[in-house]
């Protein structure tokens, strides 16, 4: 399995807590956080992690290296980091997945969690899945949220869930993908970002991408829910 980590963004919703360095390499318990979560997969036999780096990507090297306990460990690059959103970035990791197109685990670089929540969706039946958080049913704009019923993901929205008779929760940040479903995400990305790219989806978020597969191609995970963990 491949995991695929978006860390480029610079964080300024944290301003000062940050300490000048990128928010996935602030220390929880004495460890930067994206180590922290390095470690749970290589013990779980991912055989490979790509970070997307951007904002002081000299930095990430420098805490995770070539490898994590006999994982794999290489970096894409954002250039265009100050300018762009999330989805750009992920598609910056295409030529990496291509190389041998595996399964993967598409994770948030920000998210600290309990590790039977990674071992929850490793373990789900389904080869296109994402998390969810049904207790999180946002009052602002700022919240990711999916919707769906049955166990089926019908699309993924901005903002309150008081505004969908359909919404399960709120997304989580942590995902498992089949090579299906990864082919179709870098095949729509191809059409997003070919030169020349319109201004407008430089600032999509890969929310918003994951979005247009399952409404223009059909194409939807399903979701489970946390479960109660962390």
């Amino acid at each position: 399995m491949h995991a695929i980590i978006p860390a480029a963004g610079m964080g300024r919703r944290l301003g000062a807590f940050a300490r000048g360095k990128p928010k996935s390499l602030m220390k929880i318990s004495d460890q930067p956080l994206l180590l922290h979560t390095a470690r749970l997969l290589a013990a779980r036999k991912v055989q490979r992690l790509t970070v997307i780096v951007g904002y002081q990507s000299e930095r990430f090297a420098q805490v995770l290296g070539a490898s994590v306990d006999g994982m794999a460990v290489d970096y894409a690059r954002n250039s265009q980091y100050q300018s762009t959103e999330h989805g750009y970035s992920v598609y910056c990791a295409r030529e990496a997945w291509r190389e041998l197109e595996m399964p993967v685990l598409f994770m948030d670089a920000d998210n600290a969690f309990a590790a039977p929540l990674l071992d929850r969706l490793l373990a789900a039946p389904h080869a296109d899945c994402v998390l969810v958080d049904p207790m999180l049913r946002s009052a602002s704009q700022d919240e990711e949220l999916v919707l769906g019923s049955n166990g089926m993901v019908s699309g993924f929205v901005r903002g309150r869930a008081t505004s969908f008779d359909n919404c399960v929760g709120g997304f989580v940040g942590m995902n498992r993908f089949s090579k299906h479903y990864m082919g179709e995400l870098f095949d729509c990305m191809d059409t997003l970002f070919a030169d020349p790219v319109a201004p407008t989806n430089f600032g999509l978020k890969y929310e918003r991408v994951f979005n247009r597969l399952a409404h223009e191609r059909g194409v939807k995970p399903r979701y489970l829910d946390t479960g109660g963990l962390d």
